[in-house]
């Protein structure tokens, strides 16, 4: 078991094993040292498990937990892509997408729930730019979606 998959099963996580597109693109693409995941949502064994818009049918703690789970979901993708999580030399981006009521304005807070856990697996390699934006509603009416870049070995 590789070192990043080792220390997300010490956070009390599971890595994804069940990902299929939902149409007709790929979960990830390699170019030269990047990998860049596709949108990525809150999906356990390909049913989404967080719908709904945060500030309405969902909390704060629940959509902290859909980014994470979201962001498991991009880091399975990218390992589908590199064989081996413990060449990701860092994060390059992150870019969050959150489904929000139009009142709510704690995308970013929501969009943390995938940055500390990027943070607590990878350390300081963990840490990208990042971009959060609110939308009036995601694929599936998925609570948060999230794509990532990588920088690889």
């Amino acid at each position: 078991m590789s070192i990043v998959k080792k220390r997300i099963v010490e956070l009390g996580f599971e890595m994804p094993v069940f990902l299929k597109p939902a149409g007709i693109y790929l979960l990830s693409r390699r170019f030269d040292n990047f990998v860049i995941t596709s949108g990525q949502g809150p999906k356990v064994d390909g049913k989404v498990v967080y719908h709904g818009k945060v500030g309405k049918d969902l909390t704060m703690e629940d959509a902290y937990k859909a980014a994470q789970i979201a962001c498991l979901n991009c880091l399975a993708s990218i390992e589908i892509e590199i064989g081996n999580l413990d060449n990701i030399v860092q994060v390059v981006s992150l870019l969050g997408f959150v489904n929000s009521t139009p009142n709510f304005v704690d995308q970013a807070k929501v969009m943390d729930g995938a940055s500390h856990l990027l943070l607590n697996i990878l350390g300081e390699r963990g840490k990208g730019a990042r971009m959060v934006i609110g939308s009036n509603v995601l694929p599936n009416n998925m609570a948060v979606e999230i794509q990532l870049i990588v920088e690889v070995e």
